[in-house]
């Protein structure tokens, strides 16, 4: 230690004037980098919309503490989806634009404008959900301050348009098939209600009183299973057409209510919410160079997986339920023809009389129901407007960057001026001895 000391009196003065000129020279080479500047907005999921109707209950679908966790995961996944992302390229500016995509680099000469600003939009947007709340944050970076606030600004209010719009289409799909099948119920019940008077002047009959004897009991019977094939029929066709209009994709078929009451995909569907999470966890706090990372992307994978072939075979038996339904239907129609033959053939016209009154009775019920659910749904689109993501911190003008920092260039050129002031004279007093 002494000469250490000895080497560092002798050589003090040397060291002290190039420490000097490192230190210095590390500090202004710091600052004069570009500086980084961020802003940061932030959104809410609200625990109740009163939107999202089950045209089965007739309800409103409330999110609740369980599942509104799950909801604010998928909404971060859809922040950072390439399809919101291209939409937010289109509603940007032209000058905002091109702010956010810059110059051309040597490696993106090959790509097109968008996928340019697809890159630049993953390296300047950092989207993070705050713990214990339904917030999710997102953070904006550029070399321009004001730049960074419209950018974080322009996102999160395009999102939120964006949500309300893919909302109000399913909605819109959902009341105009309602609305056709209703036309052509009523359609039907009015041409009922003309035979069925046709029939009354016809036979002079006004109705007749069930189990009068055995044929009637047995025509109505017939009838009954014959109307209650045919609505099940009905139910597991709207089921099929809100599956065809979701693209094939696991997790918004789930939000169709027959799907949605499954147990089995319920529990597939935690497994796969609980993977996200772990890689989400990991990722914020050890970002991929966590050991585990690997694990957790496969197990969320596998969830994916798994719940892609539970969603098929679920989907693939309603099919089957609705062909075997079909063969019901028909071989029901059948019986009820041949029944009606043999009464015809008894000159007991009063059964079909009955019979028809039984039908148009069935139908107008069938009528009012989709009514009512035709009715929900164009409800559901005049609360379109009812925002359920909020933005709740608008994005401000930042003064001070991130980037470079003036106490850490202030750390790293100290740390230059002590590695020479204490380096250069144990070098030199070393090499002396050599």
């Amino acid at each position: 230690v002494e000469e250490a000391i000895q080497h560092v009196r002798r050589d003090w003065v040397i060291a002290m004037l190039v420490g000097l000129c490192a230190g210095i020279g590390v500090f202004v080479h710091l600052q004069s980098q570009k500086p980084v500047y961020e802003s940061t907005a932030a959104i809410v999921l609200l625990q109740s919309t009163g939107r999202d109707l089950n045209l089965q209950t007739m309800k409103p679908a409330e999110p609740s503490e369980y599942n509104l966790p799950e909801l604010v995961n998928n909404m971060r996944i859809e922040l950072e989806s390439d399809k919101f992302r291209l939409s937010l390229y289109r509603a940007l500016p032209e000058e905002l634009r091109m702010q956010v995509i810059g110059s051309l680099s040597p490696g993106d000469k090959d790509l097109g404008e968008q996928a340019r600003f697809l890159d630049r939009i993953d390296q300047q947007i950092n989207i993070e959900t705050l713990k214990d709340s339904h917030v999710v944050a997102l953070t904006a970076k550029h070399h321009d301050n004001k730049v960074a606030a419209e950018l974080a600004n322009a996102y999160v209010h395009h999102f939120v348009e964006f949500v309300a719009a893919e909302e109000l289409v399913k909605t819109r799909k959902v009341s105009e098939f309602l609305k056709s099948k209703a036309d052509g119920l009523l359609a039907n019940v009015r041409t009922m209600e003309a035979e069925l008077l046709q029939i009354r002047k016809n036979e002079g009959v006004v109705s007749m009183q069930t189990g009068t004897d055995l044929a009637s009991n047995m025509i109505t019977n017939l009838n009954t299973q014959l109307v209650a094939a045919k609505l099940k029929e009905e139910q597991l066709q709207d089921t099929l057409f809100l599956i065809d209009q979701t693209d094939n994709n696991p997790e918004e078929l789930l939000k169709v209510p027959a799907l949605a009451e499954n147990d089995v995909l319920a529990a597939a569907y935690a497994k796969l919410v609980g993977a996200r999470e772990n890689v989400a966890a990991l990722s914020m706090d050890f970002r991929k160079r966590h050991p585990n990372m690997l694990v957790a992307v496969s197990q969320q994978a596998l969830a994916l997986d798994n719940l892609g072939k539970l969603v098929t075979q679920s989907v693939g038996s309603l099919r089957r339920q609705l062909q075997t339904t079909q063969t019901k239907v028909r071989g029901l129609e059948r019986k009820v023809d041949v029944a009606m033959r043999e009464i015809v053939a008894t000159s007991n016209k009063s059964i079909g009389h009955q019979l028809k009154e039984q039908q148009l009775k069935d139908s107008r019920d069938l009528y009012s129901r989709l009514v009512k659910q035709m009715n929900e749904a164009d409800i559901a689109l005049q609360f379109e407007g009812a925002d359920h993501i909020r933005v709740t911190e608008q994005a401000m003008v930042q003064r001070e960057p991130v980037l470079p920092r003036k106490s850490l260039s202030a750390v790293l050129g100290s740390l230059a001026f002590a590695s020479c002031f204490f380096g250069i004279p144990l070098t030199l007093g070393f090499g002396r001895r050599m």
